[in-house]
């Protein structure tokens, strides 16, 4: 299904849309972050695992992350790319000249956070809770930053066609 990023069929501006697009796409993530999407097994025990890269491209090593820094990592992906977005929309450029750059930072973080949802899946149901009370938290608090009003201003400033 392509998208239509056009205001006279669809009534809305075409910032506005791509604006509601990018954060739409981030809060799915992060439900899907906290629902635990898929079925991945990485192992016999409860905790999820996760692969750092080491200097040389082919040494890996297993690391357990706990369902408090799974949801705190998620968090901060989540508050990066809005972060990210304010400052690439920060002087109101028209979106057709940025989209491109829009549609590859949601991609990059929609990518962690489903990554991110994948290796919390396999959590025992206390590590869940502590994940999805950390995103929740992550969440809430953003509501208070000033990146966040910013970033809201903006929104409103696109919706209306500013």
């Amino acid at each position: 299904m392509k998208t239509c990023f056009c205001r006279s069929r669809h009534g809305r501006s075409s910032a506005t849309s791509m604006l509601g697009l990018v954060s739409a796409g981030l809060l799915l993530a992060l439900s899907q972050v906290l629902a635990g999407c898929g079925s991945v097994s990485y192992g016999a025990d409860d905790a999820a695992t996760t692969i750092v890269k080491q200097a040389a491209p082919t040494t890996e090593q297993t690391v357990a992350l706990t369902g408090s820094q799974l949801g705190d990592a998620a968090g901060a992906s989540w508050v990066e790319a809005m972060q990210k977005l304010t400052t690439l929309l920060s002087d109101r450029p028209e979106v057709t000249t940025v989209k491109t750059q829009i549609e590859q930072l949601k991609e990059e973080h929609v990518q962690t956070l489903v990554e991110l949802g994948r290796q919390g899946a396999v959590l025992d149901t206390g590590e869940k809770a502590r994940m999805s009370a950390q995103i929740a938290a992550t969440l809430e608090a953003a509501a208070d930053e000033d990146w966040y009003a910013a970033y809201m201003e903006l929104y409103k400033g696109y919706a209306a066609g500013d």
